[in-house]
């Protein structure tokens, strides 16, 4: 609208010119001359601006400081590293920092993890310190959730039983050893103690870090309600722009550049998650039991990322192309 104003106002300024000169004829030449030289300059800056808004770059900058919801064994710790490499999310980082994070080096038991708590101080992360809560920990969200979280969210879900089961087998992640004061006598027992873990991380408080073995929010007993279980639906819904699904990782990630922009990597194809799949451990260990809570969150996750492959126009040549830019 703005363009169109300046326009009126130059082509009046060409009129008046005109209507100031000494020759009828010439001032009917000149008139329609700038008439037609107004009206070429219009059709160029109307082409110019349609060009401009639909190659307009996409980019996270909209949602900083974002909050990533780190679900445990959902392939988090990978796609956090992601996220922290991308294009204006981070200020201060080292090339030491950036070689980390480009080789998804594990925190436990690597004496460098020391400063991966301190992305708040180099990166537009939510900083929630102060609460005990620190980026890429398993942490409630519970009461945060309105001010943190809301609008800023990011995270990847993954199927019930196989997270579950993924997690036994990773030192027990989770397990409250604090209360039991021993390990899980099986599968099945870890699972019933763990069950809704992010149906009760997005509705209830408590700090988790690390393992979660003295304190953890995904291991609380209480089990997750069907009412927490419709609120984290609804905050998923309304507080998340990006859900991605680590069965479907390869689409996830170009999903991922698609909505906020950069180039895809070869980072983040590196792991197993690229090669995941929902059947990737044997859920006969568990007799028959699911995790009934957390997979209503998952059905509904499924959905809002159908509906972002459909928006994105994300398609089987899109997730060739960004692999094969991640292997350049």
């Amino acid at each position: 609208m703005a363009a169109l104003a300046f326009l009126k106002l130059v082509f009046l300024a060409f009129a008046v010119a005109v209507a100031e000169g000494e020759d009828s004829c010439m001032i009917q030449e000149d008139h329609s001359s700038a008439q037609a030289t107004a009206i070429q300059f219009l059709q160029t800056r109307l082409a110019v601006d349609e060009e401009d808004r639909h190659e307009a770059r996409p980019s996270i900058v909209p949602l900083l400081p974002i909050y990533y919801f780190h679900i445990p064994k959902a392939g988090g710790t990978q796609f956090g590293d992601s996220i922290l490499l991308f294009e204006h999310l981070c200020w201060n980082l080292t090339h030491q920092d950036i070689e980390y994070l480009q080789n998804s080096m594990s925190c436990y038991g690597n004496d460098f993890c020391a400063w991966s708590q301190d992305f708040e101080n180099m990166c537009s992360v939510a900083d929630m310190r102060r609460f005990g809560i620190r980026f890429r920990d398993h942490s409630g969200i519970g009461s945060f959730y309105g001010q943190w979280a809301k609008g800023h969210g990011l995270t990847m879900l993954r199927q019930p039983e196989q997270r579950i089961l993924s997690a036994f087998r990773y030192h027990y992640h989770s397990w409250p050893f604090s209360i039991f004061g021993r390990g899980p006598e099986d599968e099945l027992e870890y699972a019933k103690s763990v069950a809704g873990c992010a149906v009760k991380m997005l509705t209830r408080d408590g700090t988790s870090i690390g393992l979660g073995h003295s304190s953890t929010v995904c291991g609380d007993l209480a089990p997750a309600t069907d009412g927490e279980t419709k609120q984290a639906i609804e905050r998923l819904a309304e507080g998340f722009h990006y859900v991605g699904i680590v069965e479907e990782w390869s689409k996830s990630m170009c999903l991922f550049h698609a909505m906020f922009g950069g180039t895809c990597q070869a980072q983040e194809f590196s792991s197993g998650n690229s090669n995941s799949n929902s059947s990737a451990y044997d859920t006969s260990v568990l007799q028959g039991w699911r995790d009934e809570q957390d997979g209503k969150l998952y059905k509904e996750g499924l959905i809002l990322f159908q509906t972002s492959l459909h928006r994105y126009r994300i398609t089987d040549e899109s997730v060739r192309r960004c692999e094969l830019e991640a292997k350049r």
